[in-house]
């Protein structure tokens, strides 16, 4: 075979490899609770589950994110506020709220390659936050991201789903954060 030969057959393999697999994003950036990727027009379908009846999904659009609650001071995953805020009932700064959990569900099997959270603090000393992410394609824990400072983190999944729960912790601290996007691959 001639040289010219085989660089046009790397090159017909790299175009149907690459026909195969579409990398996208998906920005939780409003509250309708449904968030399609254009490119790829996958859609994602967010719900929540909270023990306070007033709560349900949240957009806090100075975060750009979503979490579960009703107010810029309660929206963050995790979180209820406190005596500051005229909650009586968890102390003076707040407490955690269990049982909140947001899942998001895609119209079909993608490969979730990142997820980023927004007001993310490192478990420094035992503080901060931590997030369960259970699917059918694997559980995972999140608790210490890659950025040393920062208020957007990314975490690795690299999980193949077409849906997942994730759950915040109190093992450490007040787990209070928003799920901003995440980065997926359609096969």
């Amino acid at each position: 075979m001639t040289k010219s030969v085989i660089t046009r057959i790397v090159g017909l393999m790299a175009a149907m490899l690459s026909m195969g697999a579409s990398a996208a994003t998906i920005n939780f950036d409003n509250g309708s609770g449904v968030y399609t990727d254009a490119g790829t027009g996958v859609t994602a379908t967010v719900t929540v589950t909270t023990v306070r009846n007033q709560d349900g999904l949240f957009y806090n659009s100075t975060e750009n994110a979503i979490g579960v609650g009703d107010s810029k001071t309660t929206g963050a995953m995790g979180y209820t506020s406190g005596i500051l805020n005229g909650n009586f009932s968890c102390g003076l700064i707040g407490c955690f709220n269990e049982g909140e959990t947001i899942t998001v569900t895609f119209d079909q099997q993608v490969t979730i390659d990142n997820i980023y959270f927004r007001q993310w603090e490192n478990n420094l000393l035992g503080f901060g936050d931590e997030v369960d992410f259970t699917s059918s394609g694997g559980n995972l824990n999140f608790n210490d991201s890659d950025e040393v400072i920062g208020l957007l983190d990314r975490f690795d999944v690299d999980v193949t789903t077409s849906a997942f729960i994730l759950t915040p912790q109190q093992e450490h601290a007040e787990t209070a954060v928003y799920l901003h996007s995440l980065d997926f691959t359609v096969s």
